[in-house]
C-alpha cells in the first residue's frame, strides 16, 4: 500500500497535491528559422524525446491554502513571480526550443518568463491542467487532501476508474456539484495528459518545457511510465514543490520513462 502519509506541504493549495499541473508548452517553431520544417517525428532516426515538466510557481491559491481545480483558476503570488524567474534563469542555459503551459493563469504566467528569456511565445494546450476536483472546490487543502491522496493512491495502484467521489460521503458532507459534474477518472485524465505529451511530441521540438500543475505531474509521470514501485514511495515526497521539475523521455508509440523527480533522478 502506497505511503499516504500527510505531511504539510502535501495539503497546500491544491498545487502540491492537486496542483495539479498546468504545462505551458512553447511552439517549437518559434525556436526555428522561418520556413524550416518541423523534424519528422515518425523517423526512428529522430529518437526519443526529452520533455522537461514544471509546476507553477506559488499563487495565490497555494498561499491561502485552498484547492482551486476550476479554469482559469488563481494568479501568481509575489513570491510566486520571484520563484518563476529563478526557474527560468535556471532552465535557459539548457537549450530548450520550445515552451508550453496549460490553459490555467498561474501557469502562463511563470511559463511567460522563460519563454521571454528565450524570445519564444507560450503555447498554451489542453490536456496538462489541474485534475478536475468539483466537488472540494473552494475547500481547504486540510479538509480535501485525504480524499485526494486516497484518489491518487488508486491510481496509481491501477484503479483507474476511481474519482474522488468514491472516497467522499457527499450528501454527508453537504457537497455540491458542477451542474452534476463529480470530476474525471483516472481513465479520463490519463487520456488527455498523454494527448498533451503526443501533441509536444508531434511539434518537433528538440527540448520542449511543459509548465503545469503539481498533482497532473506526479500523476501522469507515474502513469505514463508505469513502473514506479508506489508501495515503496511515499506519495507526499513524490509531489512537485512549486517549480519543481519532473524529466521524461520517451515518444507516444514507444511510451515514456522517467529519467530525473526534481534533480534526483528516478523515484526509488
Amino acid at each position: 500500500m502506497v505511503d499516504v502519509r500527510m505531511e504539510k506541504n502535501l495539503l497546500r493549495p491544491v498545487g502540491y497535491v492537486v496542483c495539479g499541473l498546468t504545462v505551458a508548452l512553447v511552439a517549437a517553431g518559434c525556436a526555428r528559422g522561418e520556413g524550416e520544417a518541423d523534424a519528422d517525428r515518425s523517423d526512428p532516426e529522430n529518437g526519443p524525446l526529452t520533455v522537461t515538466l514544471v509546476r507553477h510557481g506559488e499563487s495565490f491559491g497555494n498561499a491561502s491554502g485552498v484547492v482551486t481545480t476550476s479554469v482559469p483558476g488563481t494568479l501568481l503570488t509575489e513570491d510566486g513571480h520571484e520563484e518563476a524567474r529563478a526557474v527560468a534563469d535556471e532552465l535557459r542555459p539548457e537549450g530548450h526550443d520550445a515552451v508550453y503551459s496549460s490553459v490555467m493563469t498561474r501557469t502562463e504566467q511563470t511559463a511567460g518568463y522563460l519563454a521571454d528569456s528565450l524570445d519564444l511565445t507560450v503555447d498554451v494546450i489542453e490536456g496538462i491542467h489541474e485534475v478536475d476536483l468539483p466537488l472540494v472546490e473552494g475547500r481547504s487543502e486540510e479538509s480535501a487532501g485525504e480524499h485526494i491522496l486516497e484518489m491518487a493512491t488508486r491510481w496509481a495502484e491501477g484503479d483507474l476508474e476511481a474519482h474522488l467521489a468514491d472516497s467522499l460521503d457527499v450528501e454527508a458532507d453537504g457537497l455540491a456539484t458542477l451542474e452534476g459534474n463529480t470530476g474525471e477518472n483516472g481513465e479520463e485524465f490519463l487520456e488527455r495528459f498523454e494527448g498533451a505529451l503526443e501533441h509536444v511530441y508531434e511539434d518537433g521540438g528538440e527540448r520542449p518545457v511543459v509548465f503545469s500543475h503539481g498533482f497532473t505531474i506526479m500523476m501522469g509521470a507515474l502513469l505514463v511510465d508505469g513502473s514506479v514501485d508506489t508501495d515503496e514511495v511515499s506519495m507526499a515526497e513524490l509531489v512537485p514543490h512549486t517549480t519543481g521539475t519532473v524529466t521524461l523521455e520517451g515518444s507516444p508509440d514507444e511510451g515514456w520513462t522517467i529519467v530525473d523527480w526534481m534533480g534526483s533522478g528516478r523515484p526509488e
